[in-house]
């Protein structure tokens, strides 16, 4: 056995100067969520602020044309945070179309979503599908909400109408899929928002 080798007083000791070394380039995450979140997801951005990751925050914005928000998320070329929220799950421009863009990020590794509260006008609305029963809830909503503008399109002047018919056929769409949509993100990897904070985003950085 070689005898230890003694310190070279003219060398400095690089073990004790030794700094874990910071990636050389950001890993940049796209944040997607719903616009009444957009707090939590400005939060999240501040919080990883120097870490190495940055975050691209996407809205899924009521005025967007139909399918928007999915087209831009799937043809995002990096991985995707999906903040899971019950405004996320009761919007059309959230969820329409969302199912083959999730399926697609999913086979590429690159999906993450996030559980986190709604916001209320009385406060935080929790989010929860992993029950059969939670999932009955979202869509009974979705079917609740398609026969009541089917019952409003029958007051509507006939001109009207055509115009109409398209959001009601989008809101029909996602009432049809919407179970699905939560079965698929219930079977794939996913974080309560609590968890991740606690955890001071570890399961976020092992995901970039």
């Amino acid at each position: 056995m070689s005898p230890p080798r003694e310190a070279d007083p003219e060398r400095p000791d690089e073990t004790k100067n030794f700094e874990p070394s910071t990636p050389p380039m950001n890993m940049r995450i796209l944040l997607a969520y719903h616009p009444d979140n957009h707090r939590l997801a400005q939060r999240i951005e501040q919080n990883l602020q120097g870490t190495g990751l940055e975050l691209q925050l996407l809205a899924a914005d009521t005025d967007a044309p139909d399918a928007a928000f999915a087209q831009a998320l799937s043809e995002f070329e990096g991985k995707v945070v999906l903040l899971v929220t019950d405004n996320f799950i009761k919007s059309e421009a959230g969820l329409d179309g969302l199912l083959p863009a999730l399926q697609l990020k999913a086979e590429q590794k690159a999906l993450l979503p996030v559980v986190a509260p709604g916001e209320g006008s009385e406060g935080p609305i929790e989010t929860r599908f992993e029950k059969v029963s939670d999932i009955i809830q979202y869509m009974n909503y979705w079917q609740e909400r398609y026969l009541a503008m089917r019952a409003e399109r029958r007051k509507l002047p006939e001109e009207e109408r055509p115009s109409f018919d398209k959001v009601v056929e989008r809101v029909k769409l996602i009432s049809n899929n919407v179970g699905e949509l939560l079965r698929f993100l219930r079977s794939i990897p996913h974080i309560l928002l609590e968890q991740l904070e606690a955890s001071d985003y570890e399961a976020l950085f092992r995901f970039a």
